[in-house]
């Protein structure tokens, strides 16, 4: 099976999980979502009174390895079983948590997309590109599913200032 990635990014409140939710549900069967937050490092040797004032949305905060490990595996077809984070006590749990691989695996707040942002010209015309492939989308999508069929996977690079950024990896 080939899979692909598909990266969410952006800050609070920027509609990360609704897209992301958004997506899983047009693909259905096909996708699975996995979150960033599944991969926070443990942190069991620190004290709770500690582990508190840790900052959270530092990419050092992150078990980037066995996320990447994850991922790997996932676009390979395997199963893998994730970390269960618990934010009560900010850190994980004994469990874990089983998730089949798809066509699409979709990542939500992942760090890394943030690091190459597009200058503020190339952003505008992304914004507008988007636009455009959305109107176009829309009415592809929407006849494809009159004939019963499933839309296929697009592969695209939005930037859009202040929202959810989505890119597709291979």
């Amino acid at each position: 099976m080939e899979s692909i990635v598909i990266g969410i990014c952006g800050g609070t409140g920027s509609g990360k999980t609704t897209l992301a939710s958004r997506i899983n549900k047009a693909f259905g069967s096909d996708a699975v979502m996995l979150s960033m937050d599944s991969y926070y490092k443990s942190n069991r040797d620190i004290p709770f009174e500690e582990r508190v004032k840790i900052n959270y949305d530092h990419p050092d905060s992150f078990d980037t390895d066995l996320l990447v490990e994850h991922l790997k595996k996932l676009k390979n077809g395997e199963t893998i079983y994730h970390p269960v984070y618990d934010f009560t006590q900010y850190m994980r749990t004994d469990e874990v948590a089983e998730t089949k691989s798809a066509k699409v695996i979709i990542l939500r707040r992942t760090f890394e997309l943030l690091q190459q942002r597009p200058s503020q010209t190339s952003r505008h015309q992304d914004i507008r590109r988007h636009r455009r492939r959305r109107a176009n989308t829309e009415a592809y999508t929407s006849r494809r599913k009159r004939e019963g069929q499933k839309p296929r996977i697009r592969r695209e690079s939005v930037s859009c200032h202040g929202q959810a950024d989505v890119r597709a990896f291979h």
